[in-house]
């Protein structure tokens, strides 16, 4: 997996960039395969989370028309999906030059851009996506969290803790958003703001691994060494490895 330069995991969260929109466009569909456009049958296998599938008909279908806006949209995702950042940069870079006024792509080439580390770069992309996109367009959420990302990669905490403040301002049970601010907190060592943070994200995803574990971090700062325990044991059931690792470093002594 991606080292990410935020959550005290090493785990790359995916953002939920285009569910809904995909969901919209991707509409289920009952003819035969053999009846299916190239387009239609990526809109099946993405909707199947069948990546290579959908990657395979989408760049089928982007050959054919390569100025159809879903099929920009959709091969885009899938190349992010499937975490092939390098290939999903190449891409949009060159979508955007035949295509330069869709703030879904530049919000994309910003995504993929940060999974490269390239944190200045998708800073761009991201403020050329904030001046294309209406002020009413669902994406500002992802648009918001991914901002603040490039901006911690940057080393720009405080700066970045503003941009998850205005994903909330628009979706207050946005957990994701609560999650990135509990672990900036965390890294400028305001571990009290950090736990409210981290709290809230649980109150509406209440058994992320990712926002267990970070919040165990916290209590571990806070020498609230039993908390701690009980959110590794935790996260460590649902897959958390590193919250594994800190069972054996911390809680030996303390069976949950």
């Amino acid at each position: 997996m991606k080292k990410t330069h935020l959550l005290l995991a090493s785990h790359y969260t995916r953002m939920v960039t285009f569910a809904m929109l995909m969901a919209a466009l991707f509409a289920p569909m009952y003819l035969q395969a053999q009846d299916l456009s190239d387009l239609q049958l990526a809109q099946q296998a993405f909707m199947a989370e069948d990546l290579h599938s959908a990657k395979k008909y989408f760049e089928r279908a982007y050959k054919a028309d390569p100025t159809d806006t879903i099929v920009l949209f959709g091969l885009a995702e899938t190349y992010i999906r499937m975490q092939e950042a390098a290939d999903a940069e190449e891409f949009i870079t060159k979508a955007l030059k035949a295509n330069p006024n869709l703030a879904p792509l530049y919000l994309k080439l910003g995504i993929a851009l940060n999974m490269r580390n390239k944190f200045k770069k998708s800073e761009e992309a991201f403020v050329r996506a904030d001046e294309l996109m209406s002020k009413e367009d669902p994406l500002r959420q992802t648009l918001y969290v991914n901002y603040g990302i490039a901006l911690i990669g940057q080393q720009q905490l405080k700066e970045a803790l503003p941009w998850f403040d205005k994903v909330l301002v628009l979706n207050p049970r946005n957990a994701t958003a609560y999650n990135y601010k509990g672990a900036t907190l965390y890294r400028l060592e305001e571990y009290d703001s950090a736990l409210r943070a981290f709290n809230l994200s649980l109150d509406i995803d209440l058994q992320n691994p990712i926002t267990l574990y970070n919040r165990a971090m916290v209590y571990t700062k806070l020498e609230d060494y039993n908390n701690a325990c009980l959110d590794f044991h935790a996260a460590c059931r649902k897959g958390n490895i590193n919250a594994c690792k800190q069972i054996l470093l911390i809680c030996k002594q303390k069976p949950q």
